[in-house]
């Protein structure tokens, strides 16, 4: 019995030290970083593109008469203003050139003529030496996307042509005694319009207005693969680290997005339409997601790609409307937002590991068993008792005064 006892008395305090009474959560907090002005802002959606190394930063209106562009330092410092041409026209986006040192801007003239395509020298901030062709030449009286690759040397542009067919252009410039070449044409899947682009390593990534993201093969400049992320037109995108890029919807649908293997991780859905996406480099996959109407405040959302929902979801400091949203590429945790009245806020985002106790299943049985081991080692020692009395009843007397002796002789 007291072997069992003793057994009992074991198996509770096994119980007590194997099983896990904590739980792991994550808990995540928005704090302001920084704020800059666009000035002369008019209600345009402001734009935010940072170049090859994450040193610049250019903030741009689009949509509204006028250039009022500026370049930020990495800890939003101005460092000047394109300077406007003398044109009447409507920037629509804007590019950095793979080397950092040309900023593309394209846009609409107005009534009926053609989209031009300039470029700004990003250290004297004008148009001197500018390398494009002439964007009459291009033949793409619509111009939705361009980009500057390869060092320079390849020119593509996206747009519609004199049919309305969407399509993509690749030009090579500087070509031998020719000041550029026709170097790939093809139409863009389902003759949607191309939102944006950018570059992943040997990989051109196309955002389409019907959802489709297409890729195509920097080595050959060909088109390698197409595939519908998101059902309706995308609203917000994001590509470039972490272990997936982001693309997202009007109907807050957000698509995972593993450009490397080409494949959709998961995908989830947001409350609400979605403005923007930022990639914060917390845990190497957290995401903010601005999620609101045009003209409304903006809510922000945290989302870890493993989990079901948002991490973390807060109003937006100041009750403004996000128009683009893009991460810090240098400041862990950073993201930077845009504000259709010009305001540029950097945000820092932090998430934290947090352990809380929690009374497990195995609770009220280590009681019962340390009760039950109590009352099984104090029976024990009473049955040991008694036995030792009980024996000690029945052992036989030995005679009374000293022992025998041995014989012995005299003298």
């Amino acid at each position: 019995m007291l072997a069992v006892a003793l057994l009992l008395f074991a198996l509770g305090w096994v119980v007590v030290w194997t099983k896990p009474d904590t739980e792991m959560v994550l808990e995540a907090s928005l704090d302001a970083a920084g704020e800059w002005h666009l000035p002369g802002a008019s209600g345009g959606a402001v734009a935010l593109a940072w170049d090859w190394d994450g040193s610049r930063l250019l903030v741009m209106e689009l949509g509204a008469q006028g250039l009022r562009a500026h370049i930020l330092g990495a800890d939003l410092a101005d460092q000047g203003a394109l300077v406007p041409v003398e044109l009447v026209w409507t920037p629509r986006g804007a590019s950095w050139s793979d080397t950092g040192r040309w900023v593309l801007v394209w846009g609409s003239t107005g009534g009926g003529g053609e989209d031009i395509l300039l470029a700004w020298n990003a250290t004297s901030l004008n148009g001197t030496g500018n390398p494009l062709p002439p964007s009459s030449e291009l033949g793409l009286p619509r111009i939705d996307a361009a980009a500057l690759l390869a060092g320079e040397r390849i020119l593509v542009v996206a747009g519609r042509d004199q049919n309305g067919t969407s399509r993509v252009r690749m030009y090579e410039l500087a070509y031998e005694l020719n000041p550029f070449r026709l170097h790939r044409d093809n139409a863009f899947p389902g003759n949607a319009s191309v939102l944006d682009m950018a570059i992943l390593g040997s990989d051109l990534v196309f955002v389409g207005s019907s959802g489709d993201i297409v890729i195509y093969d920097t080595k050959e400049w060909t088109q390698s693969w197409v595939g519908q992320v998101v059902q309706g037109a995308p609203t917000a995108w994001y590509f470039g680290g972490g272990p997936c890029s982001m693309v997202a919807d009007g109907a807050g649908r957000l698509s995972y997005l593993n450009v490397h293997s080409r494949q959709v991780e998961r995908n989830a859905t947001a409350d609400g339409p979605v403005r923007g996406v930022a990639f914060t480099d917390v845990f190497n996959r957290s995401h903010i997601v601005a999620v609101g109407g045009p003209s409304a405040p903006s809510e922000l959302q945290v989302w870890m790609m493993e989990e079901e929902g948002p991490l973390f979801v807060a109003s937006f400091p100041g009750n403004g409307t996000v128009t683009w949203a893009v991460g810090h590429p240098t400041a862990q945790g950073e993201a930077l937002l845009a504000l259709e009245d010009g305001t540029v806020r950097s945000l820092r985002l932090s998430i934290e590991r947090v352990y809380h106790r929690e009374r497990g299943p195995y609770q009220w049985a280590v009681p019962i068993l340390s009760v039950l081991t109590i009352a099984l080692v104090v029976a024990a020692a009473a049955v040991l008792w008694r036995d030792r009395r009980s024996a000690a009843a029945a052992r036989p007397e030995g005679p009374e005064g000293p022992g025998p002796q041995l014989p012995h002789r005299k003298g």
